[in-house]
């Protein structure tokens, strides 16, 4: 993902913890607030708990590819941070798509209705 796509700094996660919504189901939490910017930033949360290191990494890397796969369908202007849940470990790209749709719908940021399947 771009640089300027991600979030880096500990004060933008904790300003989109703080202000933002929440919108979480057994797989994930997004956290949605208002951006700095014109465009989207991303950022990826994989605690402990999620699993080793290799698995979340993998987790990661799923992730970062579903929000890239639907970054052109999104409303513009918003910082994002995807926190993965336990049950999410071992699960598809597939699966990932869908679970992340749901929060963006949910959330209102999906400008055309998403695959969803």
């Amino acid at each position: 993902m771009e640089r300027r796509l991600r979030l880096r700094d500990g004060a933008d996660f904790r300003r989109v913890r703080k202000r933002g919504h929440s919108y979480a189901n057994r797989m994930l939490r997004l956290d949605v607030a208002r951006g700095l910017c014109s465009h989207n930033r991303y950022g990826v949360v994989t605690g402990k708990n999620v699993g080793g290191a290799v698995t979340r990494n993998r987790v990661r890397r799923l992730l970062r590819e579903a929000l890239r796969d639907l970054h052109a369908q999104l409303q513009p202007g918003h910082d994002l941070v995807v926190v993965a849940q336990p049950a999410f470990a071992g699960e598809s790209l597939a699966a990932v798509r869908i679970a992340l749709t749901q929060q963006l719908q949910r959330a209102g940021l999906l400008e055309s209705g998403g695959d969803g399947e």
